[in-house]
């Protein structure tokens, strides 16, 4: 599609998503307050405001990266909320008795804490991101990916390409939960869901 040269702008979006994550779990007035807007998003389907993001961004690239930041910004922020909050109470109540600063808890406490919820969100995503990309590229008048081929298959009542574009998508999509699972591996190596039974 025609999201792979804009990587780092995913990463960036990850980022302040889990930013978003950390503020609702330390302040339960910004979870009351963003909590709406997650919901929103979260319930409206996506080919419902999709043409509406393309009127706004105008045609091109940049309406795509919305949608599929949009559609992908839910189980991020919702899993890294739960997991920020699964923190062992007794551990936090340790941590409060040293007088260990709210970095330091952040980091070693709930980061960790927060990451296998991550990693499942991140999963999750895969496929949203994808369902994002191609319906962006069906709205956003553009020339080239994978969403625009197959928009020109459906038109031109070309099966082949219309498959084929299908099954590199699900290609793009294995590699990714792949990738995900090895990240998974080595990063949470000392989780108990990463020990063989």
């Amino acid at each position: 599609t025609l999201l792979a040269p804009n990587f780092a702008v995913f990463l960036a979006c990850r980022m302040a998503q889990a930013v978003v994550a950390s503020a609702m779990a330390s302040s339960r007035c910004v979870e009351r307050a963003t909590s709406p807007l997650i919901v929103l998003i979260q319930v409206t389907p996506i080919i419902a405001y999709a043409p509406a993001v393309v009127l706004w961004l105008k045609f091109g690239l940049k309406p795509i990266l919305v949608m599929t930041v949009l559609i992908s910004s839910v189980p991020f922020i919702v899993n890294g909320l739960t997991g920020l909050r699964s923190v062992d109470p007794l551990l936090l109540e340790l941590a409060h008795s040293v007088d260990a600063r709210w970095w330091e808890i952040y980091l070693r406490l709930r980061l960790p804490s927060a990451l296998p919820s991550l990693f499942s969100a991140a999963r999750i995503a895969i496929g949203t991101v994808l369902i994002g990309a191609v319906l962006g590229e069906f709205f956003a008048g553009v020339s080239e990916g994978l969403g625009y081929a197959i928009k020109v298959a459906q038109a031109r009542n070309l099966p082949l390409q219309m498959w084929g574009s299908v099954f590199v998508l699900g290609a793009i999509g294995s590699a990714a939960i792949l990738l995900i699972g090895l990240v998974e591996r080595l990063t949470l190596h000392w989780h108990a869901s990463q020990r063989r039974s």
